[in-house]
């Protein structure tokens, strides 16, 4: 072993050393001891373990050592004496990084309290020990005489003005009338760093030359307010510096003789040190503040807004884990008393009923971005199976503080509008994850904020009755974990895939991060190609993509066969057919020619023909642009015109209670995902039942209270289950109201109709110009491995929710009512965009393309999006034909037999869509049968565009010809219009 040692000439802080070596391994060393002078001896405070052949390693003390001299001995693995070409000491440094705030005005004042645990703090002078979290601050004797150093953020005040007046007041903790004689010094610095444990970490700070004496008088009343002198000459030196900026943290360091106590942060909030400050050409010298400019004042449960974090992507995940046993608490709802160290969390009984309050930091964030899933993680810490119904609220704040000791710390914060109810199902085992429903329109709520910036904490605030125990901050296991995935998310949901997939094999497995959960779908014979059908929150141009897979041969894709669709069902064109490796577990797919859409399908063919055994998938994809400039950037599910919704809920004797209370809930959040009583939002919201009979819960509505309270008053009728009655009631409700806004009924229901003809009821709704979806919840609509659908559904659960839609691809299958909880943004968003209401008006002038993008119709241009027209006429194209009172259908035959001919037919479907009928629609026939944009069209300029995006059948492709299907589809689909109907069918044979 060789050894150096290094003096320094004083005491000196060192939190690491950095080690440069030459990297040729017989000389490099793999154990450094360092080593420090106490007295006349030599203390060893760390062994470090060093690496070979490495040129500079780094090693962080986990508490920082001092002393004037210091000795490393370095030991070789070789035995030969090392070869150091550096060592570098490093020092703790307390410049925290800069913040800016921009500041209105020429003058205000500024008043910050102490908003953080570690922002006050004593040092014994003596022993350097420093303490933290005591419930009073001495001034400065409490068995040695002491340096009191408080931190005060977030000063708003720009460089160089004035500073006319400043001071500190206390709340008096203990009354005192001793002599005393006290310094006042400013930490000489622009952006200093909260206080830490290690010792001498306030004396060592940088002080201001100038200070000011303070011998404060008698403290007669414990509670009462006391000032310091003026301090604003040692502001005033702050402001000056050079890099100053407005946004920054003071610290105020207090030293002398004598004692004086005041309450500190974690005597309470309310009552912690409180920097006063006044400032400007404009201000007076008195406390009322100055005579123009702004006051800033924080003194309740907002904490200082913190310097917003640098993001670039529009998408991404956090996730927040409780960090400080102060972040998750526990107060009784009798007293108001909390528990701050609780080995554990009881929702919610636990001697008495309590209030959960979780602090989850730095939540990365944009503002106002989309919140597309969210949700909490805990691990239970006790088995229970008791009934237990939570409420979720948020606090309404943009920078919550932490919680504290003093009385209801939880219970007194602004809580959010919107809560989430959760059922909790039977903890059966310890240790487990468990999972909150979807909080996504919580956090949605938050990040909406005017003042919300990126790096904010959100507080999650957890009422109600029942006993879940869960592990707490302060236990053995992982404390809570807050889930939040925001943006234009590349990461896509799954609609659709095929085989049997377990609960411990989802499809979902691909897309969470995680490389050891993987899909693996069961149930077919051999050779099946698997395939998945995913969706993206909006059109994204794929270019490539990255796979992994376990790698063992058997089960890896040999071929991926990529293609792209307008909808879920089609019509879907090739993108590109890879070749995959064997036994490669990561593999990176380029496409030749990159294609753009919301739904993509990857089929996979593997090497042996048994399923494929995929863990992640990850796309590159960008989220296309809206082609106006202006088009509003609304939630999920809000649509910019009006829209109104009819709910038909199962009020029938197979529901239970908590079923009917999840269908309330369901419509609760559904109408705050939708914006209903928001402003500058046309939107509106009625509840039927239906049962042996049907009738109105709640009539259509404008008021989320309203809704609310209509709903709570009605209990389960029972009953049949005649879905017709239900159907016919939201018709009702929708007469002569409101004719020119879209009219929407979602039906939920847990099995079929078996009362009432439903048939009759649906196609006079659907005559009525009402758009019906379905959401079938429970066993009776669960997927069968053989005989899957397009959605997910059995062939006889499909038949029973087409019944109530007649139409596939307005049908929803879930598994229970939790679930149905879950899906609200998925099944708020889509009759939105359905009825081209989402980003524009559709007039006589205005549609919108396949993309959802406001555009002029034929023979119009210049779209304002402001007066959303398009005010001039295009005099390129002819006149408008007159009026046809004709409901027109196109079948055409995209088999691969018509490639030659492709682009004739194209020609001529284009010809017929031009056609002034008052419907128009198209059909793509191959094997199988689709309804082009899943809808009829009153003009044919979407059409047009979605024809002319279909790529003919490409060499290799097989594609048959099924013109019956095509017949029959064209048949049931025009068999419901009224009127004249014409049939054109454009194919090769």
């Amino acid at each position: 072993s060789t050894q150096s040692t290094w003096g320094f000439g004083q005491t000196t802080t060192v939190q690491g050393i950095k080690v440069g070596a030459m990297a040729d391994n017989s000389h490099d060393p793999v154990r450094i001891e360092v080593f420090q002078q106490d007295g006349n001896r030599w203390k060893k405070s760390y062994t470090l373990n060093g690496e070979k052949k490495k040129l500079l390693q780094e090693w962080t003390f986990s508490k920082d050592i001092e002393a004037r001299d210091f000795r490393l001995r370095f030991t070789t693995s070789s035995g030969w004496a090392p070869y150091i070409s550096t060592v570098e000491f490093l020092q703790p440094s307390f410049e925290c990084p800069a913040r800016q705030r921009s500041v209105s005005g020429t003058g205000g004042v500024v008043k910050v309290k102490v908003s953080e645990s570690y922002d006050d703090a004593e040092e014994c002078v003596n022993s350097g020990d420093v303490s933290r979290t005591s419930s009073d601050l001495e001034l400065t004797n409490d068995g040695c005489d002491q340096i009191v150093g408080i931190r005060f953020q977030d000063i708003r005040i720009p460089r160089s003005q004035q500073i006319s007046q400043s001071y500190i007041e206390f709340e008096v903790d203990e009354t005192g009338s001793g002599s005393i004689n006290l310094d006042i010094q400013v930490q000489a610095t622009s952006s200093p760093c909260t206080f830490s444990d290690n010792d001498n970490s306030i004396s060592s700070r940088p002080k201001s030359s100038a200070k000011i004496n303070w011998k404060p008088s008698a403290w007669s009343n414990k509670g009462s307010k006391q000032q310091t002198p003026d301090i604003s000459r040692l502001i005033q030196s702050l402001v000056d510096r050079a890099d100053w900026q407005p946004g920054n943290s003071i610290v105020v360091l207090i030293s002398g003789t004598g004692r004086r106590t005041a309450a500190s942060f974690d005597d309470g909030r309310r009552n912690a040190p409180e920097l006063y400050i006044a400032w400007g050409t404009g201000t007076s010298g008195g406390t009322s503040g100055g005579t123009s400019g702004s006051t800033s004042t924080n003194n309740g449960f907002e904490c200082p807004i913190p310097n917003p974090a640098t993001i670039t992507q529009s998408y991404g995940v956090v996730t927040s884990k409780i960090a400080d046993g102060l972040d998750d608490v526990e107060e009784c709802e009798n007293d108001g008393s909390v528990d701050t160290d609780s080995s554990d969390l009881e929702m919610t009984e636990d001697g008495c009923t309590q209030i959960i309050g979780l602090r989850f930091k730095a939540i990365d964030i944009p503002q106002g971005k989309n919140i597309l899933e969210s949700y909490i993680r805990f691990i239970t810490d006790e088995k229970d199976k008791d009934t237990t119904t939570l409420d979720i609220h948020v606090q309404a704040s943009a920078s919550p503080c932490g919680f504290e000791s003093e009385k209801y710390t939880v219970s007194s914060r602004p809580k959010s509008s919107s809560k989430i109810t959760w059922r909790v199902g039977a903890w059966d085992k310890k240790k487990a994850d468990v999972y909150t429903p979807d909080l996504s329109i919580l956090i949605q709520e938050v990040v909406n904020r005017a003042d919300w910036v990126p790096g904010s904490s959100i507080v999650v605030i957890i009422s109600g009755k029942g006993k879940r125990v869960a592990s707490s901050y302060e236990s053995n296991e992982e404390p809570a974990t807050l889930h939040v995935r925001w943006g234009d998310d590349p990461v896509p949901s799954v609609v659709h895939a095929t085989g049997k997939a377990s609960s411990s094999y989802l499809p979902s497995n691909m897309f969470d991060g995680n490389s050891k959960t993987t899909w693996n779908p069961t149930g077919k014979a051999r050779h099946y190609v698997h395939s998945v059908v995913l969706m993206f929150a909006q059109s994204s141009r794929v270019s490539a993509f990255r796979m992994s897979i376990v790698g063992d041969n058997t089960h890896d894709p040999k071929e991926i066969t990529v293609f792209a669709a307008p909808s879920s069902i089609g019509p879907f064109r090739l993108v590109d057919t890879l070749t995959g490796q064997s036994r490669q577990k990561v593999q990176d797919f380029t496409f030749a020619n990159p294609d753009t859409a919301i739904y993509w399908k990857l089929a996979f063919t593997t090497f042996s023909g048994y399923q494929p055994w995929i863990t992640m998938l990850e796309f590159t994809a960008t989220a296309t642009a809206r082609s106006s400039s202006n088009v509003q950037n609304l939630p999920a599910g809000q649509c910019a015109a009006p829209i109104d919704y009819m709910f038909a809920i199962d009020g029938s004797g197979s529901m239970s209670t908590t079923d009917w209370a999840d269908q309330k809930q369901f419509i609760n959040v559904f109408a705050t995902q939708v914006g209903l009583g928001q402003p500058n939002r046309e939107v509106r919201i009625g509840v039927c039942y239906f049962g042996t009979d049907a009738k109105t819960i709640s009539p259509l509505s404008n008021s989320p209270s309203d809704l609310s309270d209509e709903l709570a008053k009605w209990k389960l009728p029972k009953g049949w289950t005649n879905i017709g009655l239900g159907i016919d009631c939201t018709r009702n409700n929708f007469l002569n109201d409101r004719p020119n806004s879209p009219k929407v009924t979602i039906v939920i229901t847990d099995g079929e109709n078996n009362k009432g003809l439903l048939s009759k009821a649906r196609d006079t709704a659907r005559q009525a110009g009402i758009i019906i979806f379905a959401v079938g919840v429970g066993d009776t609509f669960q997927t069968s491995p053989s005989t899957q659908t397009s959605n997910g559904l059995t062939s006889s659960g499909h038949a029973k929710l087409e019944e109530i839609t007649a139409d596939p691809t307005r049908t929803f299958a879930l598994s229970n009512f939790q679930d149905l909880l879950s899906k609200v943004a998925l099944i708020s968003s889509i009759p939105c965009k359905e009825t081209c209401q989402d980003t524009c008006f559709a007039t006589n002038k205005v549609t919108c393309n396949p993309d959802g993008d406001c555009v002029c119709m034929d023979g119009w241009k210049d779209y304002d999006d402001k007066t959303k027209t398009c005010p001039n006429q295009n005099i390129t194209t002819t006149a408008p034909q007159p009026k046809c009172d004709s409901t027109v259908m196109i079948v055409l035959d995209d088999s691969c037999s018509t490639a030659a001919q492709w682009q004739g037919m194209v020609a001529v479907t284009k010809r017929l869509l031009r056609i002034n009928a008052k419907k128009l629609a198209v059909v793509l026939v191959d094997t199988t049968a689709s309804l082009m944009l899943n809808s009829f069209k009153t003009n044919g300029t979407e059409l047009i565009a979605a024809v002319e995006a279909i790529a003919p059948c490409q060499p290799g492709e097989v594609r048959g010809s099924n013109l019956d299907l095509g017949l029959k589809f064209a048949r049931m689909r025009m068999g419901i219009m009224g009127g004249s109907k014409t049939l054109y069918f454009i194919s090769d044979g």
